[in-house]
């Protein structure tokens, strides 16, 4: 009963997962790098508890930077491979720079934690 009961959740939590991954790839920006260039900048507001995700492909071994600036000190980002669904920055933080741990499509979500409107400024590179 416990093992079968296990599996239902294990399931369950599953498909959890894929459906918000789902769910964050329909609402994303794909980030689109000029030709010859390997970083972009993106600009926009986030409101009131809100996030704003940002999406691009890499690979394994790639290393993704990603700098954030902003009108409020509540605006952060986070990191999320778009495949597992995992957290990958270790915190919310404002800069990020770490070697992908494989190739797949990575969310860079700009969330914002106040209630005040902020504006920002999010640039993205991948070597």
């Amino acid at each position: 009963m416990k093992n079968k009961t296990l599996k239902i959740l294990t399931l369950i939590t599953l498909t959890i997962v894929l459906a918000m991954a789902a769910f964050a790839v329909q609402n994303a920006t794909r980030i689109r790098f000029a030709k010859g260039k390997s970083s972009a900048t993106m600009s926009g507001t986030v409101g009131n508890a809100g996030m704003k995700d940002y999406i691009l492909r890499g690979n394994k071994g790639q290393e993704l930077s990603a700098t954030l600036t902003s009108t409020c000190e509540s605006v952060q980002i986070i990191v999320i491979d778009n495949g597992t669904g995992s957290v990958i920055s270790e915190e919310p933080t404002t800069e990020y720079a770490d070697e992908l741990p494989g190739t797949d499509d990575y969310i860079i979500r700009v969330q914002n934690t106040d209630s005040a409107n902020c504006k920002f400024s999010l640039k993205v590179g991948i070597k």
